[in-house]
């Protein structure tokens, strides 16, 4: 007994499930010690009643629970479903809970049986593989618009070059003629970041000292921001030597500093952060891709609104 008692407690924890019983007549009920685990409660206090376990759950589980009640009170079967639990600390979990009466129990006809099993790594690492699905959707099509575009560029490109070769630097078309070009180079290198988005270009890392890239970028994006926005740099000299694609980072800075740019628009601060940081194991598992050591941080933050919960849902 003691054996099986040991393996059942090893297999409850491998596998993130508690398992849980109820006396509806009662109203007794116990828990063990990996239900209170993934509850984060304290296995030294009593198991929490129904009315206890309504409090733990959010506020729209709480209702799809309701709903399971109803039904399987209509028709006595089994049933399972996902909550989110909310443990004391305020830390939020993804849980399957299943419930059904204890065939075994024929003294206790009311006694409820079940298990929650804690779900949420796996409910991040689906999530984070529909984001990535997404990303490289947008990927093709932008390399798709890339490729288009190119095919309409050249010949305005190519022609406007051909009509300055013919024309006098005194001619009335000639300025007309080079702005038409430069338009055109602009929006050549528009569909190179495109086609970059796209993964179809080939990038070009070195390695660069970051410190230097962000000084230089930053000489810059003061034009482009404006007197009312300070920016601040705060660069590790340690985190310098970096194997990256140049153009990439200084995009990367000048999109960031563009989308702050948007959320202050009564002024503040823009700050560019360079640090050494140590990825952990645990910091890898929910982050596909990466892998544990030392990496080189890049930060940039404002003192903007920021955004709201449905622009942070698109943002990749």
């Amino acid at each position: 007994l003691v054996e099986s008692e040991t393996l059942l407690k090893a297999a409850q924890r491998l596998g993130h499930i508690g398992s849980y019983a109820f006396n509806a007549e009662t109203g007794i009920c116990t828990w063990s010690e990996e239900a209170y685990r993934i509850a984060g409660r304290d296995p030294g206090l009593p198991a929490p009643g129904t009315d206890a376990w309504f409090e733990m759950l959010t506020a729209e589980s709480r209702t799809v629970l309701r709903e399971a009640i109803a039904r399987y009170e209509a028709d006595r079967q089994p049933f399972e479903i996902e909550l989110e639990l909310v443990r004391p600390d305020g830390e939020h979990r993804r849980i399957v809970q299943q419930a059904g009466f204890d065939p075994e129990a024929s003294d206790q006809p009311n006694r409820v049986i079940g298990v929650i099993q804690d779900v949420t790594e796996r409910y991040r690492m689906a999530a984070q593989l529909q984001q990535a699905q997404r990303v490289e959707a947008i990927g093709r099509l932008a390399a798709g618009v890339a490729h288009d575009f190119n095919n309409l560029l050249t010949p305005i490109i190519g022609f406007s070059t051909a009509c300055l070769d013919r024309l006098p630097a005194g001619h009335p078309l000639y300025e007309d003629l080079v702005e038409i070009q430069k338009a055109g180079e602009s929006a050549a290198s528009l569909a190179r970041q495109l086609l970059a988005v796209g993964r179809r270009q080939l990038l070009q890392p070195e390695v660069v000292d970051l410190g230097k890239v962000v000084q230089q970028t930053t000489t810059l994006l003061r034009r482009v921001l404006g007197e009312h926005i300070g920016i601040e740099c705060r660069l590790q000299p340690s985190a310098a030597a970096v194997k990256v694609d140049r153009g990439q980072i200084e995009q990367v800075l000048t999109n960031l500093s563009a989308n702050a740019r948007d959320a202050m628009p009564e002024g503040g601060t823009l700050t560019i952060e360079t640090a050494e940081v140590i990825l952990d194991r645990a910091y890898a598992r929910t982050h596909p891709g990466v892998r544990p050591g030392p990496h080189v941080m890049l930060a940039v933050r404002d003192t903007g609104h920021g955004m709201t919960g449905e622009v942070l849902s698109r943002a990749f």
